[in-house]
């Protein structure tokens, strides 16, 4: 009995040496090769008709990519862009909507008609590149080689926290700020990781200053301020069994006081000017009399700040913190798109959260 075609094909298919396979899909790898620098020149000369087009139709394919395996993930960590510019982009830019999609027309078609998945997802990558190149984007351009280093600094001097750091005393800290008053990165690590410890009992032999203290201390030296960045400091010091509680929301009775109290201090510090107590301002409830937006906060309040989220995401954090991101969410786009590595972190954030809700 004659084998129908299809089972004959498959048949013969299962008959081909190693040696014949290979060379078959060596011949079919170079002639996709040459088809990708066809559908590329197509692309670049014919099809975009400006630089504007060719980085918003990228940007809206990497925002897809990102979504894909490892390899997809990393071209578009690679690519020269911020998240911050790619992320969402697929469902911008309705005003050239027409223009990009000539281009993803082109584009998907050829892809439709590569068999395998892996050989589309590198074919891809391969055109996406080719178009970079052409138009000088993203890891073409000064601006993304810039970036691409910039994040390559980073990670190389990102260290893992050791679990030695979590029994660090906080008088040990506070001499250090006293001492030498600068904001090293490992200073603000071990008082993050002091909050990540086990709570320790504060020494009743010091209690808080009271009201009358300041009173007298403002009449001895009128000048200096009472919140200085030490003194904020000593508050992190003093109310350190309820700041977790604060960051997270998950606010005891019994610490209710101390709260109220801590949110008081933090108040009549930014009323006096200090900007370090902004660091605690998004996770308070704290009336609009006094209103502290991002963009108001200096380098090193930024780096506490995302320092702090970075320790506590596991943990979660106040409904107060969603809502602040929430409200300053433009501003951290914006700062972020000029290069502010804080408020990329905080992009990032914003990306993982998205993630785990879908």
């Amino acid at each position: 009995m004659q084998l129908p075609i299809n089972l004959r094909d498959i048949f013969h298919l299962n008959k081909k040496t190693k040696e014949q396979k290979l060379f078959e899909e060596r011949l079919y790898r170079e002639g996709l090769e040459r088809e990708i620098e066809k559908i590329i020149e197509t692309i670049n000369l014919k099809t975009i008709k400006s630089k504007d087009i060719a980085t918003k139709f990228i940007l809206q394919e990497l925002d897809i990519l990102r979504r894909g395996d490892i390899d997809s993930q990393r071209f578009v960590e690679e690519s020269g862009f911020h998240l911050a510019e790619y992320l969402g982009a697929s469902q911008k830019f309705q005003e050239d909507k027409e223009k990009i999609r000539e281009v993803q027309d082109i584009f998907l078609s050829f892809l439709d008609k590569v068999y395998s998945e892996k050989l589309m997802f590198e074919s891809a990558k391969k055109i996406l590149n080719g178009i970079m190149e052409h138009w000088e984007i993203g890891k073409y351009s000064e601006e993304g080689q810039l970036f691409i280093k910039d994040n390559q600094n980073r990670n190389s001097k990102e260290r893992p926290i050791k679990s030695s750091n979590l029994s660090l005393d906080f008088k040990k800290l506070k001499k250090t700020i006293m001492d030498k008053l600068i904001y090293l990165d490992n200073q603000i690590q071990k008082l993050l990781d002091t909050f990540s410890s086990v709570p320790m009992h504060i020494e009743q032999e010091q209690p808080r200053v009271k009201n009358e203290n300041k009173e007298s201390i403002k009449d001895i030296e009128p000048t200096p301020k009472i919140y200085n960045d030490k003194r904020v400091y000593e508050l992190m010091e003093e109310y350190s069994l309820v700041i977790e509680e604060i960051i997270t929301g998950n606010i005891t009775p019994k610490n209710q006081k101390d709260v109220v109290e801590f949110k008081k201090h933090i108040v009549l510090a930014l009323e006096e000017g200090n900007n370090l107590a902004s660091v605690f301002y998004p996770f308070l409830n704290i009336d609009k009399a006094i209103d502290f937006p991002i963009t108001k906060m200096e380098e090193k309040s930024k780096k506490l700040f995302v320092d702090i989220i970075k320790s506590f995401k596991k943990r979660g954090f106040s409904v107060n913190l969603h809502k602040y991101l929430y409200d300053n969410k433009e501003d951290v786009y914006m700062l972020a798109s000029k290069g502010d590595i804080f408020m990329q972190y905080l992009v990032d954030f914003w990306y993982e959260q998205e993630e785990e809700k879908v």
